[in-house]
């Protein structure tokens, strides 16, 4: 499909990784304004399927940055790791405030195509939709673009918190007045520690 054509997220390289994210949030909103200049004429099954697609893409997404950078086996990952998920939120905003998208998905609710769904697809469409007015989607278009701008204010006050929160837990140690109190440890542990205690000094 149309969202495969990215550098995969698991390439374990924190700026591929960045630069797969930004050229994905460049597809996603080409291609929310195509559906803005469809209009009425926008082809229910394409758009059901690429809306699959991406919403895929996006939860791909979470469960690879949410384990990976927190393991810190990758530093590349975990210095990128915000700016990512700052970008894969833009991406969700752009999505749920999309009127566009919206009234494609009230289209097929409101089809032969809904009522004649399984219980899985009908469910998909109702939280899909739920979805988009529980973030606002029907807000006057300043109330969205004011909307917009808090939630970006709060997107990067988080990326800061978290970057503060790392350079915190970087800086901190705990101080060992006696062999003793690490007693039981093997030796190649303690031998990373007085390592790491060093470089510290």
């Amino acid at each position: 499909n149309e969202w495969n054509h990215n550098p995969r997220f698991d390439a374990l390289n924190g700026e591929t990784a960045t630069e797969g994210m930004q050229a994905f949030q460049t597809q996603a909103l080409k291609w929310m304004q195509s559906i803005e200049a469809q209009g009425d004429a926008v082809d229910l099954d394409a758009f059901l399927q690429s809306y699959d697609n991406l919403n895929k893409r996006l939860e791909e997404f979470n469960e690879l940055f949410g384990t990976l950078p927190a393991t810190g086996a990758f530093p590349s990952l975990d210095a990128a790791s915000q700016t990512i998920e700052s970008i894969n939120d833009r991406i969700k905003a752009e999505r749920d405030l999309n009127s566009s998208v919206y009234q494609a998905l009230l289209k097929i609710k409101n089809s032969a195509r809904y009522t004649e769904g399984d219980r899985p697809f009908q469910y998909f469409i109702d939280t899909h939709l739920a979805r988009h007015e529980r973030n606002g989607v029907n807000l006057s278009a300043e109330k969205k673009s004011r909307l917009n701008t808090l939630a970006g204010q709060i997107r990067d006050l988080e990326v800061q918190y978290g970057q503060k929160n790392k350079e915190a837990e970087k800086a901190w140690f705990f101080h060992i007045h006696d062999e003793r109190e690490i007693a039981g440890l093997p030796p190649a542990i303690v031998e990373v520690m007085k390592k790491n205690a060093q470089a510290k000094n």
